[in-house]
């Protein structure tokens, strides 16, 4: 296991990449969890039982995948699909709150 690279995601890209890619990689999971918290806020608001499940299944999933982060390899700049997958849900969730909110569903 010493001969190899660690089972870390965040260490890894700091190794491969600096500090530079560290902070940038940060960030991306800083703005995927700001967009989760901007379309939690009309989620909060509507009531709607469905969007309430589907919003705490992606904040689980992403909590999950950021903790199982800490000890594995895979990650966005190492071409793990699941990483893709959790984009797509984090932003298909902004965009179904954004119709709603267009469609004047929640004042």
């Amino acid at each position: 296991v010493r001969r190899h690279t660690p089972h870390n995601q965040f260490l890894i890209i700091l190794v491969y990449y600096g500090f530079p890619g560290l902070i940038l990689l940060i960030s991306f999971y800083i703005f995927l969890l700001w967009s989760l918290i901007c379309s939690g806020r009309f989620i909060a608001c509507s009531q709607d039982a469905a969007l309430d499940f589907l919003f705490f299944s992606v904040v689980s999933a992403l909590v999950a995948y950021g903790i199982a982060s800490l000890f594995s390899n895979l990650g966005p700049f190492v071409g793990d699909w699941g990483h893709f997958f959790m984009i797509g849900l984090v932003f298909s969730i902004e965009r179904i709150a954004a119709s709603r909110r267009g469609n004047g569903e929640v004042p």
